[in-house]
């Protein structure tokens, strides 16, 4: 390969990467703000809190997938992801407590019907 091609390849995988990055980023945002929706609902608005961790969730899970995809980032690029897919998971944790809680009320509404 010459080297020129090499060049031109490296600039391309150069690009790809920070293109992920960017990605993850993007997803990783929109599963922390359906995870803050979670957080701000009424005790009334329960089969919306279900969507909203649903949605979290699969942000979270497709975060996670292509963080493993991500290479020749720098250290900082990877950490700074890293710090916000676990931003994400405190989110997400705070906001499935929420959601028991939201279930748990309902099953004790129906008992009393």
């Amino acid at each position: 390969m010459s080297h020129s091609a090499e060049a031109k390849l490296q600039e391309l995988r150069s690009k790809t990467n920070r293109q992920l990055a960017s990605l993850i980023s993007n997803k990783i945002d929109r599963g922390l703000a359906f995870a803050r929706v979670v957080e701000g609902e009424s005790r009334e608005d329960w089969a919306s809190t279900e969507h909203f961790v649903r949605n979290a969730e699969k942000a979270f899970n497709e975060a996670s997938a292509w963080m493993t995809l991500l290479h020749g980032s720098t250290q900082l690029e990877r950490r700074r992801l890293e710090f916000k897919l676990a931003q994400l998971r405190t989110a997400l944790d705070r906001a499935r407590t929420r959601s028991e809680e939201h279930t748990s009320a309902l099953q004790s509404l129906r008992h009393l019907v």
